[in-house]
């Protein structure tokens, strides 16, 4: 069968049946994949979703370390994350409580990303963050560099320059809130 462009009321099988259809119509493969055309809908646009939209979700655990450690760091229960993946896109979201901070000293740094943030700069991204009991100059914000599953936490003085947060700019009950988008292939 001649491949087809445009917007269509009828679908022919390879078999050579014809279907039609008033509102919509729904097709799954031999994989278990469907491709849903409406009206409204061309094949071509409906054929490119679906091969770029699987999607899954799921939970993950926000961590924190201090210059790669988390010696003594304690969480409260409501310590918890959640993600959905569309196709090679993730969204998180975070709730990070300390109890205490331990005694591991360094950069800040906020682990457990469910997946690895793709190998282009194009794909890093920046969350946004509500951080409280947590000090800093001018303001707070945080980034995940390319081939990581973690992000970087980050002051940015009034002159724009920015370091690292650390260990001293938390207390034994400082909360983080994360939401944040990246590309993971």
């Amino acid at each position: 069968m001649p491949s087809q462009t445009g917007y269509f009321d009828t679908l022919k099988s390879a078999a050579g049946k014809v279907f039609t259809y008033l509102a919509s119509i729904t097709v799954t493969g031999t994989d278990g994949k469907t491709i849903t055309c409406t009206q409204d809908t061309s094949l071509d646009e409906a054929v490119a979703m679906s091969s770029k939209a699987t999607q899954s979700s799921g939970s993950w655990t926000p961590g924190i370390t201090f210059g790669g450690g988390n010696t003594g760091v304690t969480y409260a229960a409501s310590n918890s994350g959640f993600y959905t993946k569309t196709g090679n896109l993730v969204t998180v979201t975070g709730y990070l409580e300390l109890t205490s901070k331990g005694s591991s000293t360094g950069d800040a740094v906020i682990t457990g990303l469910p997946f690895t943030c793709a190998e282009t700069a194009a794909a890093t991204a920046v969350p946004s963050l509500l951080m409280v009991a947590v000090t800093f100059a001018g303001q707070y914000g945080g980034y995940i560099g390319t081939g990581q599953a973690l992000f970087n936490l980050v002051q940015i003085s009034t002159l724009g320059a920015y370091v690292t947060l650390t260990d001293a700019n938390f207390a034994n009950n400082s909360t983080v809130m994360i939401s944040m988008t990246y590309r993971w292939q």
